[in-house]
């Protein structure tokens, strides 16, 4: 490529310090690693596939409508944003819900079938704009934030819009 190992080293040292999370390999640079809010493994030593397991979150996620057997789970997503709700009391909820056209509640799954993510949108007719869809809650879980669950809840919520135009 025609450009200097020290060069490319400086360059990345300088952008290393700009990013939220930086990680640099055991084997970089000092200058990099001084840098770097984390210092993984050599690469010799899997330290990339160290890093990708605890800094890139991986949400396989699968976005359906609530069912009676999520109800753990959705009380479960309330209390971590502080919102106590027994099992009981989300079980009674869903059904009042759930018969009505004007309501959805959809859940993120995980392929093992625990719920990380839940949305509560209802649509609304407004005198000063057309249909409207509200979300009423949106939780995801810690752990999977920030990786896409709350994003596909929102999406499919738009879609639960369109539906009832």
């Amino acid at each position: 490529m025609g450009v200097k190992r020290e060069t490319l080293h400086n360059r990345y040292a300088s952008d290393v310090s700009a990013c939220r999370v930086s990680i640099a390999m055991g084997n970089a640079p000092e200058a990099v690693k001084e840098r770097a809010s984390v210092v993984a493994p050599s690469n010799d030593e899997e330290g990339v596939t160290w890093a990708l397991i605890r800094y890139v979150p991986v949400c396989q996620t699968m976005i359906r409508p609530a069912h009676a057997g999520d109800t753990a789970y959705i009380a479960a997503l309330c209390q971590q944003l502080g919102y106590p709700a027994s099992q009981e009391e989300v079980q009674r909820r869903l059904e009042q819900i759930q018969p009505r056209e004007d309501h959805a509640v959809y859940v993120a799954g995980l392929p093992d079938g625990r719920v990380v993510g839940w949305i509560h949108v209802c649509v609304r007719h407004l005198v000063v704009a057309d249909l409207q869809a509200e979300i009423e809650g949106l939780v995801v879980a810690e752990g999977y934030r920030r990786c896409g669950v709350g994003y596909s809840n929102i999406k499919t919520s738009l879609t639960f819009r369109k539906v009832l135009r």
